[in-house]
């Protein structure tokens, strides 16, 4: 009887070894995925910047033009926002934003996480097994038919 009992902690343990460490395989390949897209979207943001500053100065280029061609100062006024967009961007892009960013999430994970639990709480294995139950109630229903 204690033979039994031992082999079944053994393997107990020894299965949730293998859980753990496929878990943690699961948690580094899902990092992994992320520092990926966070990477591209970076690359193709900054990418980007150079054609923005270009679509932004020619416009502003050609209203500066015509306002002086009609001799009307309030054309000027549109370049505003476009002068604080690309100073938005250039910041975003190549300035303190992002770690300004991160940081102020990091806080606000640390001192409010109830603003960021998910509706009706965090899902659990029950609740996983019960919405699968009844997902596939409706095939085998139709499937009997």
């Amino acid at each position: 009887m204690g033979a039994a009992a031992s082999t079944a902690s053994t393997s107990e343990a020894s299965l949730r070894y293998i859980y753990d460490a496929e878990l943690e395989r699961q948690i580094a390949l899902q990092t992994i995925q992320f520092e990926e897209k966070q990477a591209i979207k970076c690359a193709r943001s900054e990418e980007l910047f150079p054609w923005q500053f270009l679509a932004c100065t020619t416009t502003a280029t050609g209203i500066i033009v015509y306002a002086q061609k009609t001799h009307n100062r309030f054309l000027v006024v549109p370049i505003v926002p476009l002068v604080m967009y690309i100073g938005y961007r250039y910041d975003q892009l190549f300035g303190h934003t992002p770690e300004e960013t991160r940081k102020e999430a990091e806080r606000l994970l640390k001192t409010e996480p109830h603003r960021f639990t998910p509706i009706g709480g965090p899902i659990t294995l029950a609740e996983l097994d019960r919405r699968r139950a009844a997902w596939h109630q409706p095939k085998l229903e139709s499937s009997q038919s």
